[in-house]
């Protein structure tokens, strides 16, 4: 099925708060939630998605692998995820104009002229792009189609697979392709760091066992370079062109059938660059400048959760809900202010984040591991390993899963216990399944069919 189309029918109520958050990953869903469960009267939630169906990111590098599994990784039903009492707006944000309005051009809509929304409050959460996910607008179709195309370029490759991004998505990539029995005996696959090692950041023993790992399936690493020929162009975009040569920064050439850049590649904030709220980025990151307490330091109606914000450190998915939190707060404070004609509020700061990385490393099929540094040196975790973890009131045996997902008792937490489950993750177990609801549903029948386009008449109007 493809997308569902939505016709703008919001129109603004006298002395009504308007609260409009743009997103649709889980730093959106989170403040979203929160605002539902915590508003007051008088004020309006509007959500702006860019698909109407979820897919949990942390699935996409198992995807390119095996994309039969993308139906255990998405939430396809709007009636199943959506949140009640919050009102949805299917569409991708393209600007701020003057007077706190924004553009939005509707799915489905073939008229040019953008709906026009005004908000009060603007919440920004729309991520950071990665050539492996799927981007805003993209129906579920093209997502099948397009992983499909990738998984047989991978499985007809004879050259090199090469993978761009010595961080946690590309020792990730590159592992998972190298596992999963896909590619034909002979071919490759190079993973390209321009750090000195990779995972930089982790601690050194995380980083050897990722190498070990790597090694083990062969896998050639390169640290210090990275991938030049046709930089811009290749950005973004995984490249399925057999025998093609890649130059790396260090002098060498690289002959692969396939490009995978398997790494952040910046904010999605294109849709604030123009406008009235276009000095809220910083010129070289292209996150929103805020203060502590999220709010942009140069636009008050603002507020930032998750990459795109200059206080948010990527990599720390956990903190993106105390991220929300705060947001959630601090703009319903204003409403209660502004209602009640009271002193100027005070907005809550942002608390010292609780991870300073993501608490796991997904490095093949069959290895995966919990970072015992992200957790104090992880004296539980080395604890609750097998046999032990059977006498422990662990949720992951709730789960059905590997008993062995923190490893051995009284080792280190890795293994291929924990590799299933992390993988489980990508499926909807864990943070997403709390977040978002209907993991693993068949599409409705309707689903994709996409009834009249809006009416040229809700173009334009201000909503």
């Amino acid at each position: 099925p493809g997308l569902s189309w939505t016709v703008l029918t919001i129109e603004m109520q006298a002395n009504e708060t308007r609260i409009v958050v743009v997103g649709g990953g889980l730093g959106s869903e989170a403040t979203v939630r929160r605002l539902a469960k915590q508003k007051r009267a008088g004020v309006t939630i509007v959500y702006v998605r860019g698909m109407p169906y979820v897919e949990h990111l942390w699935a996409s590098p198992s995807l390119i692998c095996e994309p039969s599994t993308l139906a255990r990784s998405i939430s396809p039903n709007k009636a199943s995820f959506e949140i009640p009492g919050v009102q949805y707006v299917y569409g991708l944000a393209q600007a701020v104009r003057d007077r706190q309005v924004l553009e939005v051009k509707l799915l489905g809509a073939d008229v040019a002229e953008p709906a026009l929304l005004r908000f009060d409050y603007l919440v920004a959460a729309t991520g950071f792009d990665m050539a492996l996910s799927a981007r805003p607008g993209t129906t579920l179709s093209e997502r099948r189609a397009w992983l499909e195309k990738v998984h047989n370029a991978l499985k007809a490759a004879t050259n090199t697979v090469l993978i761009a991004g010595g961080g946690s998505i590309g020792v990730e990539t590159a592992g998972y392709i190298a596992s999963w029995g896909i590619l034909k005996a002979g071919t490759t696959v190079t993973l390209v760091s321009a750090s000195d090692s990779i995972l930089p950041g982790d601690a050194t023993q995380t980083q050897e066992a990722a190498a070990a790992e790597l090694r083990r399936l062969g896998v050639r690493v390169i640290t210090g370079a990275r991938v030049i020929a046709d930089a811009a162009a290749l950005a973004d975009q995984v490249a399925l062109a057999p025998g093609s040569r890649y130059a790396l920064s260090n002098g060498e050439t690289v002959v692969a059938d396939v490009y995978v850049p398997a790494y952040a590649s910046g904010p999605r904030t294109r849709w604030l660059e123009s406008g009235a709220f276009g000095g809220a980025l910083d010129g070289k990151t292209r996150r929103i400048v805020v203060d502590q307490t999220l709010r942009s330091t140069s636009h008050p109606a603002l507020f930032a959760v998750g990459a795109v914000s200059s206080a948010h450190v990527l990599g720390s998915l956990p903190n993106v809900e105390e991220e929300a939190k705060t947001v959630a707060a601090n703009i319903l404070t204003l409403c209660a202010a502004a209602s009640a004609g009271a002193k100027p509020a005070v907005l809550q700061p942002l608390a010292k984040p609780m991870l300073s990385s993501t608490p796991y490393q997904r490095v093949s099929k069959t290895f995966g591991m919990f970072k015992t540094e992200s957790f104090g040196g992880g004296g539980m975790l080395w604890l609750c390993g097998f046999p032990c973890v059977m006498a422990c009131p662990c949720v992951c045996l709730l789960e059905g899963i590997n008993p062995m997902v923190c490893g051995w008792c009284c080792a280190r937490p890795e293994g291929k216990g924990t590799a299933d489950l992390l993988i489980a993750i990508g499926h909807g177990v864990g943070v997403a399944a709390d977040t978002f609801k209907g993991w693993g549903e068949k599409p409705h029948e309707d689903g994709g069919a996409p009834p009249a386009a809006p009416a040229a008449s809700t173009m334009g109007r201000l909503h």
